[in-house]
């Protein structure tokens, strides 16, 4: 399965755990060394394996934190570790990486490391202290899940579930779901199964085209993906890939197609959440003025049927109704290269198709 996920959908790469930005902070490490002690006696740790990784320790117990694909020449494993004003921590890295959590995200990973160790019955209380420090923490609540049912209770490990994977955006939760083999068996317990729409969808990813889930408010749209084949000749190939997009959110996750399980993974999600096409769909037909930069691409796309006319001009997208604009969700692509209006959504989808990989946006619009 090729899988490429983000923003709030993403627990590796390069996030901001704790999503708090200060405006000063005072640094307690910087230098060549791969290590800094934190003022609570905890040690970061930076490593280079396979890829970048960030190890959180406690005496004997630790846990990683943070991990990063290995890129080319790196710059070395230098970094710079400063405390915020609101307690929070800053890691910069020489590679040019850089992350943000707060603390207790760090003692709820150590206390997973802790649980492995330890019995059942301990490892249900430390992993319930795991997540009322950190309550999205999706290693925290499987963990949890497993025991629960190693105790013969699906129903309270179904519930752990269930809350987590509302708290994290439902579709990437319920993927890792269907994925792990450790807690599939919970699918059928009534706490997930309220998750999913009433009633199965008949969408498949084959005919899939540009459509919507009303249990989650997200779009499924297939989008391509073009790679360098090597160094300098000039070759490319291309990935295609299902992408969920919440509407009016930052939360995306992409899901490749190039095997029959790939495809029928998709197929469950878009079967368990009902999507659908829209039959009145109306796809902009009208270009008003080229873009300099390119013919493919637009700076105003018209919607006659819902009177509706997007708008670019090197900045967020504007929609307008009778020459108004519309207050919406902030939208900012690169360019615009298609896009369509889902009248029973009232969401409008904005792709930008113009570089590697396409972009895309998906807008509520207010009636």
């Amino acid at each position: 399965m090729l899988k490429r996920t983000y923003a709030g959908w993403v627990a590796l790469a390069l996030v901001c755990l704790g999503c708090t930005t200060a405006a000063a902070d005072k640094t307690v490490f910087q230098g060549d060394d791969e290590r800094a002690t934190l003022p609570s006696g905890l040690v970061l740790e930076q490593r280079e394996r396979t890829s970048y990784e960030l190890i959180v320790r406690r005496g004997k117990n630790q846990a990683k934190v943070f991990e990063a694909s290995r890129r080319p020449a790196p710059r070395g494993l230098g970094m710079r570790v400063a405390i915020r004003d609101d307690g929070g921590i800053n890691v910069e890295f020489d590679w040019g990486g850089r992350v943000s959590f707060r603390p207790r995200e760090l003692e709820a990973r150590l206390d997973v490391a802790s649980s492995a160790k330890q019995s059942r019955t301990a490892a249900i209380t430390t992993l319930e202290h795991a997540l009322t420090l950190d309550p999205m923490l999706w290693s925290a609540a499987r963990e949890l899940a497993v025991r629960r049912i190693a105790q013969h209770r699906p129903d309270l490990a179904a519930t752990v579930i269930a809350t987590n994977i509302k708290r994290n955006g439902v579709l990437a939760g319920y993927e890792h779901l269907v994925n792990d083999a450790g807690i599939r068996s919970l699918l059928d317990q009534p706490a997930i199964v309220a998750l999913r729409a009433p009633k199965p969808g008949e969408l498949r990813s084959e005919t899939i085209g540009r459509a919507w889930s009303a249990t989650l408010g997200v779009v499924a749209v297939e989008v391509t993906i073009s790679h360098k084949t090597s160094e300098g000749d000039g070759g490319n190939t291309k990935e295609q890939f299902i992408a969920f997009q919440a509407v009016d959110a930052d939360r995306l996750l992409e899901l490749g197609m190039s095997t029959p399980a790939d495809r029928a993974e998709i197929d469950r999600l878009l079967r368990d959440f009902d999507f659908r096409n829209d039959p009145a769909e109306e796809r902009a037909p009208d270009v008003d003025t080229a873009l300099e930069h390119g013919s493919n691409s637009y700076d105003a796309l018209a919607f006659h049927n819902a009177q509706l006319n997007v708008k670019f001009s090197a900045g967020p997208i504007s929609v307008l109704r009778d020459g108004k604009v519309i207050p919406t969700a902030a939208c900012s692509l690169n360019s615009i290269t298609t896009a369509s209006w889902l009248p029973s959504a009232s969401v409008l989808i904005v792709l930008d198709r113009s570089g590697d990989r396409d972009e895309l946006c998906a807008i509520r619009v207010p009636r």
